[in-house]
């Protein structure tokens, strides 16, 4: 991001041509942390990713005795936060992280389930 709102000095003339150019950032706690001028700039990137997926990548599957195991512990449902990549039998909503999380609920080990509606309780959505 600083590179952006700072305003690097110009390219060479043969850089100058490109269109794009590629930055990978590991910005832990953004966009929480700026000022209005750096939320302006971050809410303008219409390349920006969540890298939800990619810490699932992280995490590492692990083969253990025939099966795929994470080494980390991360819930796969945040996959499906803003995507739809989880396998249809896995019952993980596509795009679920929405005011009414579409009855999935946050159980007390930190992780999200399918919820049906009519015997959720209104506390169990955050």
């Amino acid at each position: 991001m600083d590179l952006t709102s700072s305003r690097p000095p110009p390219l060479p003339p043969r850089a100058q041509t490109l269109k794009v150019c590629a930055v990978t950032a590991f910005v832990f706690g953004c966009p929480l942390y700026g000022d209005q001028s750096f939320a302006k700039v971050f809410a303008q990137l219409e390349n920006l990713h969540v890298l939800q997926i990619h810490l699932h990548g992280v995490a590492g599957p692990k083969v253990v005795d025939g099966k795929n195991l994470l080494v980390v512990d991360r819930d796969i449902a945040w996959v499906n936060k803003g995507f739809d990549e989880v396998k249809h039998e896995y019952k993980i909503f596509a795009n679920w992280w929405v005011k009414e999380k579409k009855s999935m609920v946050q159980m007390d080990d930190g992780k999200w389930v399918l919820k049906d509606r009519d015997t959720a309780e209104e506390d169990d959505y955050i």
